[in-house]
């Protein structure tokens, strides 16, 4: 049976970087200098190393873009856990309908 996990926003910009520049994670994994499980580990979410993900982008990006493609992803995580609290929070607390006359 094949795992499945949620993509995260990182993984979701790595994986794009990756097939625009046609690398593997192991083609990825060897520039970085780390192995293979590493680079899948930081695309899937399991690996939340802030400096292994700058190694990563510092590889797909140039170097000065890599570090606005970090910031932009730093506020997208932060409004996308955002979101999900919001929904999680209507889902338990949910809003009553208007009464229609």
């Amino acid at each position: 049976m094949r795992r499945t996990s949620k993509a995260t926003p990182e993984g979701v910009v790595i994986k794009m970087l990756l097939l625009t520049s046609n690398l593997t994670a192991k083609e990825l994994a060897g520039r970085i200098g780390k192995t293979e499980a590493t680079s899948c580990d930081v695309i899937s979410g399991k690996n939340k190393s802030r400096k292994t993900l700058k190694m990563i982008l510092d590889v797909l990006c140039e170097t000065e873009e890599s570090a606005k493609v970090l910031e932009f992803l730093q506020l997208f995580e932060k409004q996308f856990r955002e979101t999900n609290a919001l929904e999680a929070s209507e889902e338990k607390n949910p809003s009553m309908e208007p009464v229609v006359e």
